[in-house]
């Protein structure tokens, strides 16, 4: 008779060399017979196991997902009325130290799989006698939900346990996630007729410690309670064929500060800050006002937004220094130029004007006579534009002395730096 270290050794090397197929020739290259099936289309007898073999109790803590596979393998073992049991193993692409904490009782090795798998945000897929987890985005993944006639009939009970079972007393201070998903697991048992209860899990996603919930209830049903907490949290709850997951989802819909922003897509984070678009619009939204699931899923840290805010605020003093600086610079370089422009005369602004046609257009005497001609009507056009109507005039001496630093030379670019500039101001206005 076969020893358990026996079989055990035979799945180590059975699992080996199908991880060393898949890395030599990859899925696609196993071969589709009785000893490769890909599931789904999973082997029958494998199918079966998964969903026959029932794990009396799974109880973990932060614990690592190899202690927690090593785990399911040896239990599926000591569960198979055949003692076989069955392979599962991590692909290379899942870090084999991750952490997850969940609590279960009774559950179909299958459901067990999906309910840790969802609480690591990871999936799984069968192949030949062999469970393998991975990667959400794992191009070979091909989970596909195992057929079970029995899963329908199971949620329905699970609804209507839920909705039965009452809980004598809720008191709930600061309490984190984890720890109800336990107690409500724990209680449901003690509170149900049959002595089974309801398995409760945090899916991926859902901060194990935050928020803390803080709950008072009196006789409530199961199906109350996690109505409370979800709503709470800001969280949402869904009934499985055998256990009850408790999963974040992005809100579409969102108020702060009175304003209810609707049809909702989150954008670009910062430390304080988080950008979204909406039905009708932009919006930038401070962290320290948003629900605190949504504070954790954007790592929100009071401190760090802080200091981010400081230094936004001395980054943007400084811009406001350089900008009056440049307006200050550009306002003396104005009237150095104006000052000049009036002391010329007519004659000696003309001699300026062709001397730069004349470089401009060495070779084209024509281009040289119109761009004369362009500049001293400009210059004209300039001498008269000493106001321009609906504009305070210390706006307009600031729009005319920005056209003259920017076109010192050019009288044409003045007069049409000038026009644009003031017309602009006035349909802002």
């Amino acid at each position: 008779m076969e020893t358990d270290m026996n079989i055990l050794f035979r799945q180590k090397m059975q699992t080996g060399f199908l991880l060393a197929s898949m890395v030599l020739f990859g899925s696609a290259g196993l071969a589709e017979g009785p000893e490769f099936r890909l599931a789904g289309g999973a082997n029958m007898k494998l199918t079966e196991k998964l969903n026959t073999i029932i794990i009396p109790l799974i109880h973990f803590r932060e614990a690592s997902l190899t202690n927690i596979t090593t785990f399911l393998s040896q239990e599926s073992q000591i569960r198979d009325s055949e003692k076989v049991g069955v392979n599962i193993l991590l692909l290379p692409s899942v870090p084999p130290d991750q952490e997850v904490t969940i609590f279960l009782r009774n559950v179909p090795l299958i459901d067990a799989l999906k309910y840790i798998t969802q609480a690591a945000g990871l999936r799984y897929y069968t192949m030949s006698n062999t469970v393998l987890i991975t990667t959400n985005d794992d191009p070979s993944n091909r989970q596909i939900e195992l057929p079970n006639p029995e899963n329908e009939r199971r949620k329905q009970k699970l609804t209507q346990k839920l909705n039965t079972i009452v809980i004598p007393i809720i008191r709930f201070r600061e309490a984190e996630p984890r720890d109800i998903a336990q107690f409500i697991a724990e209680q449901s048992k003690k509170n149900d007729p049959e002595n089974v209860g309801i398995n409760t899990f945090l899916a991926s996603g859902v901060p194990t410690d935050k928020p803390p919930i803080t709950l008072s209830l009196d006789k409530p049903t199961l199906n109350e309670v996690l109505q409370k907490v979800t709503e709470q949290a800001g969280l949402k709850f869904r009934v499985e064929p055998s256990a009850v997951a408790i999963y974040f989802e992005m809100p579409k819909t969102i108020s702060v500060d009175g304003v209810t922003y609707e049809e909702i897509r989150w954008d670009a984070v910062t430390p304080a800050t988080i950008k979204i678009f909406h039905r009708f619009g932009v919006a930038l939204l401070p962290l320290a006002k948003l629900p605190p699931v949504l504070q954790w899923k954007f790592s929100y840290d009071p401190d760090k937004a802080a200091e981010y805010l400081t230094s936004q605020a001395e980054a943007k003093q400084r811009a406001q220094e350089t900008e009056a600086a440049r307006r200050q610079q550009t306002t003396e370089r104005a009237t150095e130029v104006t000052t000049k422009q009036s002391r010329d005369t007519l004659s000696d602004i003309k001699a300026g004007v062709k001397a730069r046609a004349q470089a401009e257009w060495p070779n084209n005497y024509d281009m040289q006579v119109y761009t004369i001609k362009v500049q001293m009507d400009a210059y004209q056009k300039l001498q008269g534009m000493t106001s321009a109507s609906g504009i305070p005039s210390s706006v307009f001496e600031k729009i005319k002395n920005m056209a003259i630093f920017e076109w010192p030379d050019n009288y044409d670019m003045q007069v049409y730096t000038i026009e644009v500039q003031t017309k602009a101001y006035r349909d802002l206005q």
